[in-house]
């Protein structure tokens, strides 16, 4: 990798950047909304939030915003409506009182067996219009432009 000057994209290159990041995260959700939605009860935030506690059982509601770039009160009443609904257990952190450790109950798990499948199924068609090689350099670029943008 070399120091070499980037080129400093115009004000329209910027904004068609951002525009096409979102319209990819709202492409990737439709069809959970489409197909998911109804059968889960849960928003797309909601499910978005819901598969981080699935996958890092313990996590907290402040690593999920730090992670996933939703604020703090929006992560908080997704996790209201999970724990409302049974799917999510919530425990004192033993090592530090001040953070709840967030897990996926039996029932929540049933949710996630039934609907996660056909999600990782949807993400994989779509990711197949790259080939292996370019998958794996567009999940690295896609760390680095994260990590970039969390520090500013």
């Amino acid at each position: 990798m070399t120091d070499a000057p980037r080129p400093t994209p115009t004000i329209a290159e910027a904004l068609d950047l951002a525009t096409q990041v979102n319209r990819l995260s709202h492409l990737l959700g439709r069809p959970y909304i489409r197909d998911y939605a109804a059968k889960t009860g849960l928003s797309l935030t909601e499910w978005r939030v819901f598969v981080r506690i699935v996958q890092h059982a313990g996590t907290s509601a402040a690593v999920i915003a730090a992670e996933s770039g939703l604020t703090a009160m929006t992560v908080s009443r997704a996790v209201g409506v999970l724990r409302d609904r049974g799917l999510v257990a919530a425990a004192p952190d033993a090592r530090d009182a001040r953070r709840t450790q967030l897990t996926c109950t039996p029932e929540g798990q049933a949710v996630f067996d039934e609907a996660a499948p056909h999600a990782a199924r949807t993400v994989g068609a779509i990711m197949s219009a790259l080939s292996a090689e370019e998958s794996a350099l567009f999940r690295v670029l896609l760390e680095r432009i994260i990590a970039e943008a969390d520090r500013h």
